[in-house]
């Protein structure tokens, strides 16, 4: 099962998940390069653990990444990270149920990182961890059993905090101890979330080479990585463009301000702190930009790779 390291702090959030899949049956790997992770719009990212594919009623088997895509694409233009929450809760425990009906039963959690979207209700933007699980209770505790509906954690952390998540629970106490060391250690120094991006690629791989020498071997982890960084987003969150050191994109609708041209919008955006996205090669300290799927509320789901020096989705 794929592990998920989420890092929440008041000025942004760091989500890293492995990219392998396993056999369920035999443990052997089956791909060690999928795209576990879902961004909504500019605001939370989610990605799941377990089940790499659910039965959809008469359409048959589906990647859990696509259908999560899918699912979150039927959000409306004015939905909250609370409505998409709220969804995936449902959605899943739906689609479980119906799995179950046909004797399939398996472990499956989607842990999202981002900013709660400002109400009238909630008028502050915090930052915050879910997790959506059928393995986990509603403090997040991880279950020896499964639950017959999904249930989902929140966390939210204040000024001058951070919060650190391990799904699922693969860290001993040494690696857990170890992690929060050194993270506690950046935090007194940097801001910078490059630096904590290292630490958490470090602990996965950690975890999975101590996996991979037990005896037997577990191949659970994988050293192919996927991390996405979501800092604070402004005033107008409805703004959506992504980008990486050496190429951008504009994801679903690009709403131009009234008045307001495409040629002065784009510049203005683009000097706002927008989400950052690598990926890391299994054995490999040097990242490449590499996107996750995206889904923009009333445009639909895009899945993009951003290549170095192209400017549009390939």
């Amino acid at each position: 099962m794929t592990l998920i390291l989420s890092l929440i702090r008041p000025d942004y959030v760091l989500q890293m998940a492995d990219r392998r899949i396993t056999s369920m049956q035999t443990g052997e790997i089956i791909n060690d390069d999928t795209i576990k992770s879902v961004m909504l719009s500019n605001q939370m990212v989610f990605s799941f653990t377990g089940m790499a594919a659910v039965l959809v009623p008469n359409t048959g088997f589906q990647q859990t990444d696509h259908w999560l895509m899918s699912q979150l694409s039927e959000l409306p233009v004015t939905a909250t990270t609370d409505d998409a929450c709220d969804l995936i809760q449902d959605r899943a425990t739906k689609i479980c149920e119906d799995m179950k009906r046909v004797g399939i039963s398996k472990q499956l959690a989607f842990v999202g990182v981002g900013f709660t979207t400002k109400t009238t209700k909630t008028p502050l933007s915090q930052p915050v961890c879910v997790i959506i699980s059928n393995f986990h209770d509603k403090n997040g505790k991880p279950l020896p059993h499964i639950t017959e509906r999904f249930v989902c954690a929140r966390f939210v952390c204040n000024d001058n905090q951070y919060g650190i998540w391990a799904v699922p629970d693969w860290l001993n106490m040494p690696e857990y101890k170890s992690l929060n060391g050194k993270l506690e250690h950046k935090i007194s120094k940097t801001a910078d979330p490059r630096e904590y991006v290292k630490i958490l690629k470090d602990s996965i791989r950690e975890v999975s080479a101590r996996l991979e020498s037990s005896k037997p071997p577990i191949r659970a982890v994988g050293k192919s990585l996927l991390v996405s960084a979501i800092p604070k987003p402004g005033d107008d969150t409805s703004e959506v463009m992504l980008k990486g050191p050496n190429g951008m994109w504009i994801g679903g609708g690009f709403p131009v301000p009234y008045g307001e041209t495409i040629e002065t919008a784009i510049p203005r955006v683009m000097s706002q702190q927008q989400p950052m996205f690598y990926s890391y090669p299994e054995d490999s300290d040097n990242c490449e930009v590499y996107s996750p799927h995206f889904v923009n509320p009333g445009y639909g789901a895009i899945s993009f790779r951003i290549r170095p020096g192209l400017h549009y989705p390939a």
